[in-house]
Parts: structure tokens; sequence; C-alpha cells
């Protein structure tokens, strides 16, 4: 299920830029079906010069609102082809072993 934020970031999806960094907001995911107070997040970030997709998760406050948590994972651009062959992979053999949910 795709999180849908109640006030949705205009930026989302949109390059913007500091001084020294640039973010761009991929999508936002559940991290769970039963559990709708954490979501994860995927980012394309550089930061000095430095180009990584960031996998973050993020935690909903008791006013609603998503921050980030320290837990995530945060791959290099040149490695992220072979970060999404090995995820599509865990997937095929979960699927492969009936242990993905049904398409509805």
């Amino acid at each position: 299920m795709l999180f849908r934020p109640q006030n949705p970031n205009p930026q989302a999806g949109i390059l913007s830029s500091n001084s020294n960094a640039t973010d761009i907001h991929i999508g936002t995911i559940w991290k769970s079906a039963r559990d709708k107070s954490n979501a994860i997040e995927a980012h394309l970030r550089e930061f000095n010069g430095h180009s990584y997709a960031d996998f973050r998760v993020m935690q909903m406050d008791s006013r609603g609102r998503m921050h980030p948590t320290g837990k995530g994972v945060t791959v290099s651009l040149a490695r992220l082809g072979e970060f999404a062959a090995l995820a599509g992979k865990a997937y095929r053999v979960a699927a492969q072993r009936g242990l993905t949910p049904r398409s509805t």
C-alpha cells in the first residue's frame, strides 16, 4: 500500500538543492500492512560530491507527521543496480515459496 501523507511535500519527486546537497524523493511505502505508523522512504541524494540512494524508515509522531529514524540503508548509485537485482531476487524467491501475499 502506498503511503500518502495528509500534507504532501510540494517538492516531493522534484530535485531540490541547497549549498552542497541534492535530494530527490522517489516514493514512500508502508513498512507493514498492519502498522500504519512506520513507512519506508526512498530518496536519491548527493552530498559533498557523493551520490547515493537512501532507503530510510520513517515514524509517525502523535500529530501525524513523519520523521526519519536511524534505521535504513544507503547504497552508492554505482551499486544501485546490484541492490535492485538483489531485492528482485529476494522477491522472486519469496514468491516461488509462496511467502508473498496474493494480489487483489
